[in-house]
């Protein structure tokens, strides 16, 4: 899907969330692309404040993660409608 045929679905740092709205997509037949971004340990180099206070903090490393999903613009509006138990 190129960039500008997409929208951004969700964005979250829950990963059952980011899991359920991937099988809600799939079990409706919508396309969708994902993408997780980490925020964490890369040798001491590049950790914001916020990872390294969590990392102290004993904070799951699972949780510093953001995750995306975008769907076709043509489909956004159906998919957020399917999507909507989950994310609210």
């Amino acid at each position: 899907m190129m960039p500008w045929n997409r929208k951004e679905l969700w964005m979250g740092s829950s990963m059952k969330k980011f899991s359920d709205i991937r099988r809600i997509l799939d079990a409706n037949e919508i396309t969708y692309d994902d993408k997780v971004k980490s925020a964490g340990w890369s040798g001491g180099r590049g950790l914001g404040e916020r990872s390294a206070a969590a990392m102290r903090a004993g904070e799951n490393a699972e949780s510093l993660n953001l995750y995306y999903i975008y769907v076709h613009k043509y489909e956004y509006e159906r998919a957020s409608h399917l999507i909507w138990e989950v994310v609210k």
